[in-house]
């Protein structure tokens, strides 16, 4: 297992899609593992609980792993996606390290896995995992980030 994390992360590395980069809007990356342990670009994803492990509960450089991570699933160019903006790089700088914030393109076709998985109907919907992967929390549309702090203390 601890070979299969390595070498995921140094794919991650040599394709340049670097997990809890601070970019805005970050999407999860196109890459994912098969049943054999190779990493392969653009294949769907096998088993979804396995890759929120991967991508969202990975260790920090100081050893610490993140306390939650906050899914955001909407499209570029959704108007109220695009209000959400503001409020996912509040919650990034006010818990950095602390809470990982992703947001999921579902214009993109590599996504509808994670769309299926967490049932998505509408958008935008944040979805809030604890450090085990496990969702706490769901909201549907626009919510400030006074709201969503309420979540994480």
């Amino acid at each position: 297992m601890r070979y299969l994390l390595m070498l995921t992360a140094m794919l991650l590395l040599v394709t340049g899609c670097k997990p809890g980069s601070g970019k805005n809007r970050e999407e999860i990356c196109e890459t994912d593992m098969t049943e054999n342990g190779q990493v392969v670009k653009n294949t769907p994803v096998v088993n979804i609980a396995d890759s929120i492990r991967l991508y969202f509960t990975y260790p920090l450089p100081d050893g610490t792993e993140y306390g939650y991570t906050f899914l955001e699933f909407g499209a570029v160019g959704c108007a109220p996606c695009k209000k959400m903006e503001k409020e996912m790089e509040t919650i990034r700088k006010d818990f950095a390290g602390k809470i990982n914030v992703r947001f999921i393109n579902l214009l993109k076709k590599w996504n509808k896995d994670w769309a299926d998985y967490f049932e998505i109907q509408t958008i935008p919907t944040q979805v809030v995992l604890d450090s085990q992967g496990k969702e706490i929390y769901r909201h549907v549309g626009y919510i400030p980030a006074d709201e969503l702090k309420k979540v994480f203390k």
